[in-house]
Formats: C-alpha cells, sequence, structure tokens
C-alpha cells in the first residue's frame, strides 16, 4: 500500500473510492502485517491538526477501539472450552499487547475517517436509508417498526424512533452495528465473530444470542438479555462491565452500570405489537404512546406526579387504549388527527 495515500488516509483527506480501497487492504492478513510493519511511519501530530477531524474526539474513538478489542477477547475467552490457558514469556506478551493496541489505533482512525464521510453524508439527506462506502442506515418515524436480516443471518426488528448503523458485509473479525432509539437483536452464532450492539453509553458484546437494548435520548439506557449470554461494558469507562444471563438487565446514565433481575414474560413485547405498561411513570408512558402511534400529545392540567401507568393493549387502536386508561387514572382525551389533548381531573 502507497505509504502517501496512507497518510492521507489518516487526515481524512482521501476520497471515497480511496477509503474503500483501504478498508479492503486493511481487513486483508497482508494489509493487517504491512500495517503492523510501517506503524512507526505515521504521525498522530500530522493527523491530529487535520482540518477534518477533532482530535479530542479522535481520542475518544481511539479509547473506545481499545475498549473493543478488550471486550473481543474476554467474551472469546470466557465462551471457549476447554478453558486452558498458556502462559508465555514476558516479551511475547508485550509485542501482543502492541498489536493490539496498534490495530485498535490504526481502527479508530479508519472508523473516524469513515464516520466522517458518513455523517457529511447524513447531513445531505433525508431519506430513511442511507448507504454510504459500505455502511447502511436504517431509521423508523413515529408509528413505525422494520426488521432487518443482516448478512451473518441475524435479525433485528426497531422500534419507533429508532435507527440502525452497519456494514453491507461484516468484517472476518467482529459484526459491529452502532444503533439508537430501541432495538431487538436476534444474534446468529459465529464464536470466531463477536456481534457488538453499540449506544453512545454502552457496548454489548455477544456471540450469539438475543437481547434488547433500549436507548432513547434524553433517559436511561437498558440492556436486557432474554437468551444466551452478553458481556456490557461502558463507552466511558472500561473497567466497568458485567455479565447478564437471562432474565437480567444493565441500566446505566453515566458510567455505572446497575443490573436488576427482570420477567422475561414482560420483556421486549413490543416487538410482537403488544404495548406494555407496568407503574410507568406518567410521563415516560405518554412518551412512548407517541412513538407507538406517531401522534404529538398535549397535556394541559399537569398531573400528579405520583401517578403510573398500568395495562396491557395487543395491536390496539389508540382510542381504545386511552379510553382505558383514562378510566384507571382519571383523565378526559380528544384525538384530533395526529394531535392528542389530555386533560386530567384537578388534584
Amino acid at each position: 500500500m502507497d505509504n502517501e495515500l496512507l497518510n492521507r488516509f489518516f487526515k481524512g483527506e482521501c476520497s471515497w473510492e480511496e477509503a474503500q480501497r483501504i478498508s479492503i487492504w486493511i481487513n486483508s492478513n497482508r494489509g493487517r502485517g504491512e500495517l503492523f510493519e510501517g506503524f512507526e511511519a505515521f504521525d498522530p501530530k500530522d493527523y491530529a491538526s487535520s482540518d477534518n477531524l477533532n482530535s479530542r474526539a479522535l481520542l475518544q474513538s481511539i479509547k473506545n477501539h481499545i475498549v473493543t478489542e478488550d471486550l473481543i477477547q474476554s467474551v472469546i475467552d470466557e465462551d471457549a472450552r476447554p478453558t486452558v490457558r498458556l502462559i508465555s514469556n514476558q516479551r511475547n506478551t508485550g509485542f501482543r499487547a502492541w498489536r493490539k493496541y496498534a490495530a485498535a489505533i490504526a481502527l479508530a482512525v479508519m472508523s473516524s475517517v469513515l464516520g466522517y464521510f458518513i455523517l457529511q453524508s447524513q447531513m445531505k439527506h433525508s431519506a430513511h436509508t442511507i448507504a454510504d462506502a459500505g455502511w447502511i442506515t436504517k431509521s423508523t418515524e413515529a408509528g413505525q417498526k422494520l426488521t432487518l436480516h443482516f448478512s451473518d443471518g441475524s435479525m433485528v426488528i426497531l422500534n419507533s424512533n429508532s435507527s440502525v448503523t452497519y456494514p453491507a458485509q461484516f468484517s472476518d473479525t467482529m459484526r459491529l452495528v452502532q444503533m439508537s432509539g430501541e432495538v431487538f437483536f436476534e444474534v446468529a452464532k459465529d464464536p470466531s465473530r463477536p456481534f457488538i450492539a453499540e449506544t453512545p453509553l454502552l457496548k454489548t458484546m455477544a456471540l450469539g444470542t438475543s437481547f434488547n437494548i433500549n436507548a432513547y435520548s434524553g433517559q436511561s439506557e437498558e440492556v436486557t438479555l432474554l437468551t444466551g449470554k452478553v458481556k456490557v461494558s461502558s463507552t466511558r469507562e472500561s473497567a466497568n462491565n458485567a455479565i447478564l444471563l437471562p432474565g437480567q438487565r444493565i441500566t446505566t446514565d453515566n458510567v455505572i452500570l446497575n443490573k436488576s433481575e427482570v420477567d422475561l414474560k414482560t420483556q421486549a413485547l413490543w416487538k410482537d405489537g403488544i404495548l406494555y405498561f407496568k407503574n410507568t411513570p406518567m410521563d415516560e408512558g405518554l412518551k412512548s404512546l407517541e412513538r407507538w402511534y406517531g401522534v404529538e400529545i398535549e397535556v394541559l392540567n399537569q398531573p400528579n406526579l405520583s401517578l403510573k401507568l398500568t395495562g396491557t393493549f395487543n395491536n390496539d387502536y389508540l382510542s381504545n387504549v386511552l379510553k382505558s386508561l383514562s378510566y384507571t387514572v382519571g383523565f378526559d382525551y380528544k384525538i384530533n388527527e395526529k394531535k392528542v389533548t389530555i386533560e386530567f381531573e384537578d388534584n
């Protein structure tokens, strides 16, 4: 690979065609070998000073990819059978560590450059499907749901106001997907390629399992495991991680991960068209109704903060849902096309 082209790639100055060429090269065995041999030629100062990319964002990207490398190895180690480890000398250990972090930095640089181009593309297009340089973004609006099948056999279901970004073809080392909103994952088993679902606060890694991630903007993020086993890690602090077994959930709104037990019978019912509330805070429940039915809800006479919503609705009309809830929590409602007005009784 031409050194001048590599330097322009690291600085974010290459074309889309050149970026694709390097992406293919860097994922080949020959490419990785040449990259390690020539890594010392790369000057981070030149890259950080580039006008195209923010050096602080690059630093965070490098940190995130190092976390990913550690997660991949830890999940593979825990899933491998038999669990026998060979102890090698210090020199070899150091060499492997150098190779790992060199690869992490290279991948971070590559993803930062590609991410920059993708971001520019997204700003120019409003379509719900965006494909650029082998990366695809699918999204839903309020009132919509979407089922996708990936090239590896995995399936995802997007809830309303959600999105996933993924490569048209996964690499030979990992299956990386980025998401927002709420998405249910059913991951095809492939021990040689861990599946990673990434949100702003969490990385969830699996080898073959099913789980639900709720990561709507402005609220806590949740990962709930239905089958198999996953490892969840904070994107901000790699030391904060936890293994989930079926019926367990991780919740976070910052760095600390909180684990709890849940009833599997009531999890991810939304993917089957079931709207489920159980002691759900009023503001959270109304946001769910807005997303589910694609409406805007205006609240008059703010309700008592202690009010909770409880109920199960299977593919039901909005009018029926509101009628049922109005009996239990006490409010009047009016539906005018996509605008709903709710007025609570005096406290």
